[in-house]
């Protein structure tokens, strides 16, 4: 299996895993256009996209996705309080399969399983794509990692782990005072400190791969986020011999990565 994070932030969001020939996106937060574009850069295209996997109705995660199901002419796995909120395009079918929390999605050679987590959405759900002895579980978008959530990363060989924000520069972001308190509620996003405090007292060590994202613009920088989960890794006597740690962006894809 390997996967690229095609963009990561508050501006969009999408992710391209890619499996035997199988092609899915998780999220599709940029529009149809831009997430063709980015496709290409990595020589894919929406055009080869078997499914769509949403993880909740937010905009930065669907504002391509009702034109980009259509173009891709594949089937959406959504639950049924996020499709309620997509404005889908008049006229156009869409093949909506349900995605259940709790519950395995066979989706061509993946299996997807979804987990709800705690974020100002009306049904988030983070995801593990699971495919042979490869899974990749997607952390992102939640104001404090859940027993469910934790059980979730247990086996991943690969974790998109969020780290939206630094406390220092939050709260001397321009941000007013009531979106700083958004971002650092318990249903809001993960700081740095969160994450690393996975990394501390509850990684399990089996993922070869860590992937740091949606990070904020405005209240964090990628080398602050970095140098806190490389510490705590350090700390449980890991290091980048062992785990290959790496940056997700808002502006260009990832690197395609093998697990």
């Amino acid at each position: 299996m390997r996967f690229c994070v095609l963009g990561s932030g508050s501006g969009g969001n999408a992710i391209f895993v890619e499996n035997g020939g199988d092609r899915l996106l998780i999220d599709a937060g940029f529009s149809a256009t831009e997430l063709g574009r980015r496709l290409e850069s990595i020589d894919e295209s929406l055009d080869n996209i078997d499914a769509i996997v949403v993880t909740h109705e937010h905009g930065d995660h669907i504002a391509g996705l009702p034109l980009a199901a259509v173009r891709a002419q594949c089937p959406v796995y959504v639950n049924d309080e996020t499709c309620n909120k997509v404005k889908w395009k008049p006229g156009k079918v869409v093949d909506v399969q349900k995605l259940r929390s709790g519950f395995d999605t066979v989706v061509k050679s993946f299996t997807v399983q979804a987990c709800r987590v705690p974020h100002d959405a009306v049904d988030p759900v983070a995801v593990k794509v699971i495919a042979g002895d490869s899974s990749l579980t997607i952390a992102t978008d939640q104001g404090v990692l859940s027993d469910p959530m934790k059980e979730l990363l247990r086996g991943s060989t690969a974790i998109i782990l969020e780290t939206n924000y630094d406390p220092y520069l939050l709260q001397n972001s321009p941000y007013n005072q009531y979106t700083r308190d958004r971002i650092a509620s318990n249903y809001g996003h993960l700081s740095n400190e969160q994450a690393a405090g996975f990394i501390r007292n509850d990684f399990d060590g089996q993922a070869t791969r860590i992937v740091i994202g949606h990070l904020s613009s405005r209240a964090n920088l990628p080398d602050v986020a970095r140098k806190a989960v490389l510490a705590a890794l350090n700390d449980v006597g890991l290091d980048e011999d062992l785990i290959s740690l790496d940056v997700a962006t808002q502006d260009h894809p990832t690197s395609i990565f093998e697990v």
